[in-house]
């Protein structure tokens, strides 16, 4: 069964090396990515993911903008969502009081996302 991830970062070059390393690690991965919470929607709106890993600071829509969207709109089949940030882990735990499934710290290790999000 492929897995379907969405990758949101406004850093073209994290985005891509991220959606590189997980087919590498997986083929039946298929990676979109996205640059913002705003460009992420307009891919949900389109598209069914599975999982959502994403940035907390982007501009044009940021990962709690992202957060409370998806919240708002899925109510059955909701794609896991994933924030990873650089931040302190207070910022971790209000993201998860609102429904985020995780969270990783910078640097990201593809070995660790994958095992969270194939449970």
């Amino acid at each position: 069964m492929t897995l379907k991830i969405l990758i949101v970062d406004d850093e073209d070059e994290l985005r891509s090396s991220l959606a590189e390393s997980f087919h590498l690690e997986d083929e039946d991965i298929v990676c979109l990515q996205a640059v913002s919470g705003n460009g992420a929607m307009k891919i949900l709106e389109k598209e069914k993911i599975d999982v959502i890993l994403s940035d907390i600071s982007m501009p044009d829509g940021d990962g709690m903008f992202l957060l409370r969207s998806i919240n708002e709109i899925f109510i059955k089949n909701r794609p896991k969502i994933y924030f990873f940030s650089g931040y302190e882990k207070e910022v971790a735990s209000i993201y998860m009081k609102n429904g985020a499934n995780g969270f990783f710290e910078k640097p990201v290790s593809i070995q660790k996302i994958l095992t969270e999000i194939k449970k």
